[in-house]
């Protein structure tokens, strides 16, 4: 585990594979991840909500940030 990023609010650009992998891995160093994305959930393969939920990750879709 990384010090560094531990406790720390990070967002992640992108609930692709690339912002998935990077939302694990600054996970793994215990950072308080949000992952948003520009695209409304229902548009997202249901594997990646699979993936953000299991991991308890703060999740901003499209349909939030225009709200």
């Amino acid at each position: 585990m990384n010090p560094r990023y531990q406790n720390k609010n990070i967002a992640v650009l992108g609930a692709g594979l690339s912002g998935t992998a990077a939302a694990l891995l600054l996970r793994s160093h215990d950072a308080n991840v949000s992952v948003l994305d520009s695209a409304t959930e229902n548009k997202l393969p249901e594997s990646t909500i699979k993936n953000l939920r299991d991991h308890h990750w703060r999740r901003i879709f499209r349909r939030e940030t225009l709200e």
